[in-house]
């Protein structure tokens, strides 16, 4: 009798994390993120548990006719044989999650490839080999279920990614905001506990639901970006360009910044009305995300789009994260991608009932070579540019005058709180009688990257 109670009581466990996480993963889709890395790793988790529940709940359904019947124990023993290979890998690919969120895989190369996979497969063939050698477990002379010597090896793999995913969460805690770093924590508290419950009390099958419990608080978190995306584009906003360059400038990525302004904007506004403005910015969104994924673009102000994609000549090649994750990075150079936004913009754009002829300048400069901050960064995008240009690419020397009002303004900052300014008074004379008629105060900054630098 405790059997069956024990028994349906363990299938409430898992029948649960199931409907979470198979809700997690609808949810995902349902909420198109699908656009990055992280969020396919995500779905992967998500699917390891709710596997890992499926098996589990078949093999509890099998378990009271295993003295009955050969096929019961059958159906038993390839339900553990799955279990174990497929949540074995929950733990790797959390640790991948994180590589992924924090944008530290584009530092892993092919020797860190074969590192992370070696434990993966002696963990994957000792659990195939099983049946055979019987060191993860086997059933004693009575049927019962025995654990044996390699389990414990499960989960010292096991454990060890899950450290290495908290070293890797501290290591790049500068790259995550505080909801993220709440969130990863709170994700391994909750599997840690629900693990530790179940080896103390092994009648308490509640390791799945905990990870499914972590991974609903990862998908709250983590994965929502609804306050980081423009609803009427689809893009990203600005918010989300601050959070990304802040991240990148952090982890020391190397960066092509594309900044498109339609500079006739206002005489745009004459033709379509203001109601129409939005449209326009949506054709263009529209436009941008047929040659760059959406997860690159973000939309700072109606006239302003601003493409942020990795420098690769800059970038060391790492043949094993571009195969893996080729389809998450823009497939074009950022040379590609001018000349494709310069020869769409030559033709007309349709708004309703009219037709425009729009004028882009584009913007090109690169992290952290030219900008080195999240600062310059807004500074150099909403800084205005001069009228009447000849060029539609501003770029390198063309965007000199705009880094130096940078230099300068950062050293007005640096001035201001370190006590850099100093005030020198000019005496004024009366010519006539060449008397002391006053003085001309003149402020002088003292800067530590620009030197002096005086009023004129």
């Amino acid at each position: 009798m405790n059997e069956v109670i024990y028994n349906q009581f363990h299938i409430a466990f898992y029948a649960v994390a199931f409907m979470v996480s198979a809700i997690i993963i609808m949810q995902t889709f349902i909420s198109k993120r699908t656009d990055k890395a992280h969020n396919v790793v995500f779905i992967v988790m998500n699917a390891i548990i709710l596997f890992n529940s499926f098996t589990e709940i078949i093999g509890e359904i099998a378990f009271p006719n295993k003295q009955n019947s050969a096929g019961a124990v059958f159906v038993d023993d390839v339900c553990h044989i799955l279990y174990f290979m497929i949540h074995s890998l929950l733990a790797p690919f959390f640790f991948v999650y994180m590589l992924c969120l924090t944008d530290a895989i584009k530092r892993r190369t092919d020797l860190h490839s074969v590192v992370f996979a070696v434990p993966i497969a002696i963990m994957e063939l000792l659990i195939v080999t099983n049946p055979f050698t019987s060191f993860i477990y086997y059933h004693n002379a009575e049927g019962e279920f025995t654990r044996n010597w390699a389990e414990a090896i499960i989960y010292l793999v096991s454990a060890a990614y899950i450290i290495f995913s908290i070293v890797n969460i501290f290591r790049f805690w500068y790259a995550l905001n505080t909801k993220r770093k709440l969130s990863a924590m709170a994700f391994l508290g909750c599997v840690i506990l629900g693990l530790l419950l179940q080896l103390l009390y092994p009648d308490i099958r509640c390791e799945l639901f905990a990870e499914a419990l972590g991974m609903l608080g990862i998908m709250l978190s983590m994965e929502n970006e609804d306050e980081w995306e423009e609803p009427e584009t689809g893009v990203y906003n600005r918010l989300a360009l601050e959070v990304d360059l802040n991240t990148n400038i952090k982890m020391g990525n190397n960066l092509d910044l594309i900044n498109l302004r339609i500079t006739d904007i206002s005489t745009s506004l004459r033709s379509i009305g203001l109601t129409n403005i939005a449209v326009l910015t949506n054709e263009v969104a529209e436009y941008l995300k047929t040659i760059i994924q959406k997860s690159y673009i973000y939309n700072v102000d109606p006239s302003q789009f601003v493409l942020l994609l990795e420098n690769r000549d800059k970038s060391k090649d790492r043949r094993w994260f571009r195969w893996f994750f080729h389809r998450y990075e823009p497939d074009k150079s950022s040379d590609e991608l001018v000349e494709l936004i310069l020869e769409k913009f030559k033709g007309n754009w349709t708004v309703g009932k009219t037709r425009l002829s729009l004028n882009p300048v584009i913007l090109r400069t690169s992290i952290p070579e030219r900008i080195k901050t999240v600062e310059e960064a807004f500074f150099l995008i909403d800084s205005p540019v001069p009228a009447r240009l000849e060029k539609q690419v501003l770029e390198g020397d063309d965007l000199s005058y705009l880094l130096r009002r940078t230099d300068v303004e950062n050293a007005a900052l640096r001035g201001m709180n370190e006590g850099g300014f100093e005030v020198y008074y000019q005496p004024v004379y009366e010519l006539n009688t060449r008397r002391l008629y006053g003085a001309e105060a003149l402020l002088r900054l003292h800067d530590k990257q620009l030197g002096n630098i005086y009023p004129d």
